[in-house]
C-alpha cells in the first residue's frame, strides 16, 4: 500500500465547521437609471396605445419599493399582505427572486441581504398606483409577474457579486456573465470583507447596456 492508496479512500468533501455571515447591501444609484430606461421604453412602446403615462420618477421609486420589500421579506421583517398583489414587470421579478439568503458552503458564508439604509422609500399607496398603472397595459405587450417570490432563498451565483466605482466583481470566476448582468440592475457592496482575490466581470456600464437591451426586448410592440 502507498501514500496513492490512502488519498484514494477519502470518499468525503470537506466543509467548513460553522458558517459566518456576511451582509451584502444593496444601494439603488445603479437601479434608477435602469427604472429610468423601463420608463422610457414604454412611453415609446405603449403609453400612445393604452392611453396611460407612467414617469420616470414614479418606476423609480416603484423599483425601488419592490426591492425594499424583497430585502425586508427574506430577512423575516414583516411587509404589507397587498405586496402580494403588486404588479412587477418579468424582467425585474427576474432579478428580485435573485435576491435573498444563500449559503456558499464551500467559503463557509451565509449571505445576508440588507437595504441601504440612506435610501428613500415610498409608500405603499404610492407603489399601489403605479402597480395599477402597470396593470392597464400588460395587454399592450408589457409581460408582468404578480407578487413577490415566496422563498426567501436567493440565487448564490447572483448574491456573490459586488460593486466597485465603476466594476463588477466577484471572488471567484464561476458564475455566468449573464448574471453579472442581471446583478447590474442594484449597487451591491459586501460590508463585511470576508472575500478576498476577486476577479473583474467588466465595467458596470457595460452590464447594463446590455440590460438595456434586454429590458427593451421585454416590452413588445
Amino acid at each position: 500500500m502507498d501514500i496513492e492508496t490512502i488519498k484514494s479512500l477519502d470518499s468525503t468533501s470537506p466543509l467548513p465547521a460553522s458558517l459566518d455571515d456576511m451582509t451584502v447591501e444593496f444601494g439603488v444609484h445603479t437601479l434608477v437609471p435602469m427604472a429610468g430606461h423601463y420608463a422610457n421604453v414604454v412611453e415609446a412602446k405603449v403609453s400612445q396605445r393604452a392611453r396611460v403615462e407612467i414617469s420616470q420618477p414614479e418606476l423609480e421609486q416603484y423599483f425601488t419599493y419592490l426591492l425594499s420589500m424583497r430585502i425586508a421579506q427574506v430577512r423575516g421583517d414583516r411587509t404589507p399582505r397587498a405586496v402580494r398583489m403588486l404588479f412587477v414587470p418579468s424582467l425585474y421579478a427576474l432579478a428580485l427572486v435573485s435576491v435573498g439568503v444563500v449559503f456558499d458552503k464551500e467559503q463557509g458564508l451565509r449571505i445576508i441581504p440588507t437595504m441601504d439604509s440612506n435610501v428613500e422609500i415610498c409608500s405603499l399607496e404610492e407603489a399601489q398606483k403605479v402597480s395599477e398603472k402597470l396593470a392597464l397595459i400588460e395587454d399592450f405587450g408589457v409581460e408582468l409577474v404578480v407578487g413577490l417570490p415566496r422563498d426567501i432563498k436567493g440565487d448564490v451565483d447572483f448574491m456573490l457579486f459586488s460593486m466597485t466605482e465603476n466594476e463588477i466583481t466577484r471572488y471567484s470566476k464561476h458564475a455566468p456573465s449573464g448574471m453579472a448582468t442581471l446583478a447590474s440592475f442594484f449597487h451591491m457592496k459586501q460590508v463585511e470583507s470576508l472575500l478576498c482575490n476577486r476577479v473583474s466581470y467588466g465595467y458596470i456600464e457595460e452590464h447594463q447596456e446590455t440590460l438595456r437591451g434586454l429590458i427593451y426586448d421585454s416590452v413588445r410592440t
